[in-house]
Order: C-alpha cells, then structure tokens, then sequence
C-alpha cells in the first residue's frame, strides 16, 4: 500500500515517469524516496498516519487505483 501512495505521488511531481524507467533512468525514483522517506525514517510512525504526505484527498486511494489497473484493465 505505501508503494502505491509513493508512486502516485511521485508520477503526479514527474509526469514522465514512466518514459524515465522505461529507458533505465530511476533516479526520479531513488532521490524522490532519499528526500522524502530514507531520510526521515524514524521520525513517523509506521502507520504512516502521522505523516503529513499521506493525508492528502489526493492520494486517498491509490493502492485500490493500482488494483483496478493491474487486474481489471482489459
């Protein structure tokens, strides 16, 4: 679930995400994640309730959004 919270907020701050990782560029990726959880790894708490990323109507739902994508996409 979390993942799909940071990959959603990560392609909606670079919109060519996905042409980015396709051609073997991740970086996007690892300094979105060193920036914004590696280095605060102990300050939330796990339940990822405390962090205000997470608290965004934005991202409400992106796990069940990659689930419809993933296995009701024809």
């Amino acid at each position: 679930m979390y993942a799909a919270q940071y990959v959603a907020t990560i392609r909606a701050q670079t919109p060519e995400l996905d042409q980015k990782i396709a051609a073997g560029v991740l970086s996007p990726v690892t300094n979105w994640l060193e920036a914004n959880i590696w280095s605060e790894a102990s300050r939330w708490e796990i339940s990822g309730t405390d962090d205000p990323r997470h608290r965004s109507r934005r991202y409400r739902f992106p796990f069940r959004k990659h689930l419809e994508q993933r296995y009701l996409a024809a």
